[in-house]
C-alpha cells in the first residue's frame, strides 16, 4: 500500500476518476490517497470505511469533485451532509459537486433538508424518498417561494402522499428535471402533469394496475412526444403510431408487458435516432403486438441493439424485418419460440458482432448446425446462451435493472 501512495504522490494531479468500491483500506490509507488526486471529478467510496470527517478532507482537497458515491458506507450520517455543504460559513461552498449517492448510509431527512438547502449546484441526489423530503418542505409555501432547485431526476413509489400532490410541488420546484420514474396507478392526468418539466427527456412509466389497458400514455406522448430521448414503459398501453410520428429524437426504447393500440398508417417518420429497442412480454392482443413493433423496426433504420423476451410465436415476418436493418449488431434472444431455421438466418447478417440466445425451447445448446456456426463462422459473429437457466421466476415483474444506478449528465 506504501507503495500505492508513493506512485500517487507522483502521478495523482493527473487522476480525473478514482473507484475504491469496496476497498478494506483503512480510514488512515483513504485519507492519505484522497490528498493525493486533487483534481479528481468523479470518486466511488461505495461501501468503504469513509466518515463525516473524510468528506470534510474531501471537500477542502477535492475542489473539482463533481460525482461522489457514498452509497452503503455505514459511518456517513447527517454531520457528513452538513461536512460537504457551507452551513457554517466558515469557508467556500462545494460548487463543483453536482451527483450525490447517499444510499444506503446513515443520512435522515434531516441531512438531506442540508443538502437540499445548501448545496444548489446538486443536481442528481440519489436517496429513497427525496421526493416526499422536497415535496414536505414546500407543500405549503410552493407559489411563495422563490428557490429553486437544479434536480434533475424526479422518482416517485407509491407513497401516503398522492402522486398528482408530490407533482404541483416539483413541477414548481424543479424545472430542470430530466428524467422521471414513476411507478403508480398512472391515469391521464397525472402524465399530463408532467409535461410541466419542461426540460424532461426520460420517461420511465411503471403502471401497477393489473391491466395494461388501464393507463394510455397517448396523451403525454401527444404534448411531449418530440423532446423525449428515452422511454420505458412497463403494463400500460402504447401508440407505435404516435411514437413514430411524434417521438423523433428517441435513442432508447424499452417496453415490458405492454399493451398496443391498434393503428391505420404506416407511412410515418423515421426514427432516425433510436439506436436500442427492448421488447419484453409481447403476448397481449398478440396480433396488434407484432404489428406494431415490425412497425417500429421499420421505421428504426439505425438501430444497433434489440433484445426480444419471452416472446411466443416469432413469426417469419418478424424476423424479415429485423434482418432489413443494416447497422443492427446484438440481437439477444431470451425465451422466445424461435426455431434453428429462423435463427440460422440472424448468422448471415454481415454486420451483426453478437447473437445471444437465453432459454429459448427450439434451441438446444447441443443442436449441430448452431455449434458449426460458432466454431467456424465467416463474418465473426460471436453466439452465447445459457445453459441452465431454471429460476425464471427470479426476475422482479418490475424489472429494476433497466435503470439502476443509470446518472447521466
Amino acid at each position: 500500500m506504501n507503495n500505492i501512495i508513493s506512485k500517487l504522490q507522483v502521478m495523482g494531479d493527473a487522476i480525473a476518476s478514482l473507484n475504491l468500491e469496496d476497498s478494506s483500506c483503512s480510514l488512515d490509507i483513504l485519507s492519505a490517497i484522497i490528498c493525493c488526486v486533487p483534481n479528481v471529478t468523479c470518486l466511488n467510496l461505495r461501501s468503504t470505511c469513509c466518515t463525516d470527517n473524510l468528506l470534510s478532507l474531501i471537500k477542502k482537497m477535492c475542489i473539482s469533485l463533481n460525482t461522489l458515491n457514498i452509497s452503503e458506507c455505514k459511518n456517513i450520517t447527517d454531520a457528513g451532509m452538513t461536512n460537504l455543504c457551507n452551513v457554517n460559513k466558515k469557508d467556500g461552498g462545494f460548487d463543483s459537486l453536482k451527483v450525490l449517492n447517499i444510499l444506503k448510509t446513515q443520512v435522515t431527512h434531516k441531512g438531506v433538508t442540508i443538502l437540499l438547502k445548501h448545496l444548489p449546484s446538486i443536481q442528481w441526489l440519489n436517496y429513497e424518498g427525496l421526493s416526499m423530503i422536497l415535496y414536505s418542505l414546500h407543500k405549503s409555501d410552493v407559489h411563495n417561494n422563490p428557490v429553486r432547485y437544479n434536480l434533475r431526476n424526479f422518482e416517485y413509489n407509491q407513497a401516503s402522499i398522492t402522486l398528482r400532490q408530490v407533482l404541483e410541488v416539483w413541477t414548481v420546484m424543479c424545472p430542470f428535471v430530466t428524467r422521471v420514474s414513476i411507478q403508480d396507478k398512472i391515469d391521464e392526468n397525472d402524465l399530463i402533469l408532467c409535461t410541466k418539466f419542461q426540460c424532461l427527456k426520460k420517461l420511465k412509466i411503471v403502471s401497477i394496475n393489473y391491466f395494461p389497458r388501464g393507463t394510455v400514455i397517448s396523451p403525454f406522448i401527444t404534448l411531449k412526444g418530440p423532446m423525449l430521448t428515452e422511454l420505458k414503459v412497463m403494463h400500460a398501453t402504447v401508440s407505435v403510431e404516435q411514437i413514430v410520428k411524434l417521438c423523433y429524437n428517441l435513442k432508447k426504447i424499452f417496453f415490458f408487458n405492454v399493451t398496443f393500440e391498434d393503428f391505420s398508417s404506416s407511412d410515418l417518420n423515421d426514427l432516425n435516432s433510436l439506436t436500442s429497442l427492448t421488447v419484453k412480454h409481447l403476448n397481449l392482443q398478440r396480433d396488434f403486438a407484432f404489428k406494431s413493433i415490425i412497425l417500429l423496426i421499420k421505421a428504426s433504420r439505425n438501430l444497433k441493439e434489440l433484445y426480444i423476451h419471452y416472446v411466443e410465436h416469432f413469426s417469419d415476418t418478424l424476423a424479415d424485418a429485423i434482418l432489413e436493418l443494416g447497422k443492427l449488431k446484438l440481437i439477444d434472444f431470451c425465451f422466445v419460440d424461435i426455431g434453428i431455421p429462423t435463427l440460422l438466418r440472424f448468422f448471415s447478417h454481415e454486420n451483426m458482432t453478437k447473437i445471444r440466445i437465453d432459454g429459448c425451447p427450439l434451441v438446444s445448446n447441443e443442436d449441430s448446425s448452431i455449434m458449426r456456426l460458432v466454431s467456424d463462422n465467416q463474418f465473426g459473429n460471436t453466439c452465447s446462451w445459457v445453459i441452465d437457466y431454471s429460476e425464471i421466476g427470479s426476475e422482479s415483474v418490475w424489472d429494476y435493472s433497466v435503470w439502476s444506478g443509470e446518472i447521466s449528465l
